[in-house]
């Protein structure tokens, strides 16, 4: 009888699903280490607006329209923004006694697949110190802990922005 050189079938079948679950699992991987990336930058940008917003207060930056600047704030969507995807900067102005607020631009899109709470804070002019504006009237604030997540609120990351105003450290939500 002749020797038959090769694999079996069964042998194959096995390599073959031995390979896809590597496969499958390395594909999900991927996909969380993504997404993880994605809250990760969305926090990073949010930091970095509420430093723009903190320098602009800082150096009394008042904008056309404005008669006297009381404070900047940083809002995502939710009515406080041209779309619920974006991502803007206020002036709260005392015009005539009533705070209001202009939008300056450029906003800057924000992904909807991601969630920021505790925003809607803001910094005073000169003085510094954080708040935000509330029923017509400015609000101090305590440290305030911002956390964005994914809307599943699966992957958090968290940073504090503290009473007189320091942005602190990038953390991810759950870490050890």
């Amino acid at each position: 009888m002749a020797k038959v050189y090769g694999f079996s079938l069964i042998e194959l079948l096995v390599a073959v699903t031995i390979m896809l679950v590597m496969v499958g699992m390395g594909l999900a991987s991927y996909l969380n280490f993504n997404e993880k990336q994605t809250v990760l930058q969305a926090t990073k940008e949010l930091e970095t607006y509420l430093q723009l917003a903190q320098s602009k207060a800082q150096s009394g930056d008042v904008p056309a329209g404005c008669d006297q600047l009381v404070a900047y704030t940083v809002n995502v969507g939710d009515g406080a923004c041209s779309a619920a995807n974006k991502l803007c900067l206020k002036a709260v102005c005392n015009n005539g006694g009533s705070l209001t607020e202009i939008t300056r631009s450029p906003e800057y899109n924000w992904d909807e697949d991601l969630v920021a709470n505790n925003l809607g804070v803001g910094f005073r002019v000169l003085q510094g110190g954080l708040g935000q504006l509330s029923e017509g009237s400015w609000q101090t604030l305590a440290t305030r802990s911002v956390i964005v997540s994914n809307q599943a609120g699966t992957i958090s990351y968290q940073f504090t922005v503290s009473q007189g105003g320091e942005i602190g450290e990038i953390v991810e939500v759950g870490e050890e």
